[in-house]
């Protein structure tokens, strides 16, 4: 139990000391124009924060602001309403029974409260607030029982402030830390096969007509003319390109994309490079190398050490648009991921892919996610036998 759970504790008792005073029938009213008034502001915030092009932390607090502000005028609007009613209840066992409805509402209420703006400000960069938040028993408690819906709610909301350039992986903000492990051996980098593997690490571009962005990331290659991705990095984008260590760019066709799992392929004729094995699964402590094209700059290849597995039924996640409800087994890594990284090889020390990194730790820059290789062969399979160009759907932000 942290300052976050003394904090959440306090605002219980206030809440449900508040609820009784004044009842059910007044806090009923009260919690319909706080939530409804909330709900106004969070259509208000995509407005504001699109309209003034504001993101990140500012925006943060601005759609916080905002959606408390909202709530809180809906709550006295209504709430004058509800004490008048209230003072028309006059047999006492009726009021007993009122102001126990009352305090049980208004522990709903501030329940609701704060897993909002504790699943928002979990989007925050490393701070001890976004830290003690994640940490935090009874939040994490209360997370465990919000429904889908909700989460896609929030969802929606880290999208608008969400600058990392990575998707956002658990759809959760409780998730336990990652193992702490010690720091990778840097000469896994310098390893031959490590070397010879890079010449199949490629970098993906393109642009997205309907959103007006261009896109980067990384690939490497599966078979013969296909390349994988992220289907975050090919989303919305209908001509992308492939460069090609030693062959320059080269245009790719979209042939396969999978949302939820986030994973594409794609082909692209001409391409003359190995084709690179997948490896089996890989142990606590081993070491690896996380290539690919940071911020669409050159190749960089740096070394990364398995923290641990998480198995899908633990990995509970979003797909590449927010919706919830998406279970991936997935490694988690002490190393760095960058925008452009994304699509990008796991390479375990003998060359062969472990994995492909998608995402960040909300807070921590040193810990990386990685689709395990078991999670992708499907959609490897599946892509060597398509020949057929597919829909990227829209752009994933």
């Amino acid at each position: 139990m942290n300052f976050v759970d003394l904090i959440v504790i306090g605002a219980v008792i206030v809440f449900a000391w508040s609820g009784w005073r004044h009842g059910f029938v007044s806090a009923l009213l009260s919690f319909i124009g706080f939530i409804g008034g909330g709900i106004v502001g969070s259509f208000v915030a995509p407005w504001l924060l699109s309209n003034f092009e504001v993101s990140g932390t500012v925006g943060l607090i601005l759609t916080i602001g905002l959606v408390i502000g909202f709530a809180i005028v809906g709550q006295v609007l209504t709430s004058g309403f509800g004490r008048y009613l209230r003072d028309r209840i006059t047999w006492e066992p009726a009021r007993l029974v009122d102001n126990f409805g009352g305090a049980a509402l208004n522990v709903l209420a501030i329940a609701i409260v704060a897993w909002v703006l504790a699943a928002t400000a979990a989007a925050l960069p490393a701070s001890s607030v976004s830290a003690s938040v994640r940490s935090s028993t009874l939040l994490t408690t209360l997370d465990g029982v919000v429904p889908n819906q909700a989460r896609d709610f929030v969802g929606n909301l880290r999208i608008l402030v969400d600058d990392s350039g990575l998707p956002q992986l658990f759809d959760s903000f409780g998730v336990l830390p990652p193992a702490p492990v010690d720091a990778p051996e840097t000469a896994v980098v310098r390893n031959p096969a490590i070397q010879s593997s890079l010449r199949s690490v490629v970098k993906v571009q393109g642009s997205a007509p309907s959103c007006s962005s261009g896109f980067t990331g990384s690939g490497f290659v599966v078979a013969r003319n296909r390349v994988l991705t992220n289907a975050h990095v090919v989303a919305g984008v209908e001509e992308p390109t492939v460069s090609v260590p030693r062959q320059g760019r080269l245009r790719a066709t979209t042939v396969y994309f999978d949302p939820r799992i986030d994973v594409a392929i794609l082909d692209v004729p001409g391409l003359d490079a190995p084709t690179l094995d997948m490896s089996g699964s890989m142990k606590r402590g081993a070491d690896g190398v996380i290539a690919g094209y940071p911020g669409g700059g050159p190749m960089k290849a740096s070394a990364a050490r398995v923290r641990g597995t998480i198995p899908g039924d633990i990995a509970r996640g979003t797909d590449i648009y927010g919706k919830s409800g998406v279970s991936r087994e997935i490694y988690a890594l002490r190393g760095t991921a960058r925008p452009g990284n994304s699509g990008g090889p796991f390479l375990a020390a003998d060359g062969d892919v472990a994995g492909v990194i998608f995402a960040q730790a909300q807070g921590d820059e040193q810990t990386a996610y990685a689709l395990t290789a078991n999670q992708v062969e499907p959609a490897i399979a599946a892509g060597r036998q398509a020949t057929q160009a597919v829909s990227t759907g829209r752009c994933a932000k």
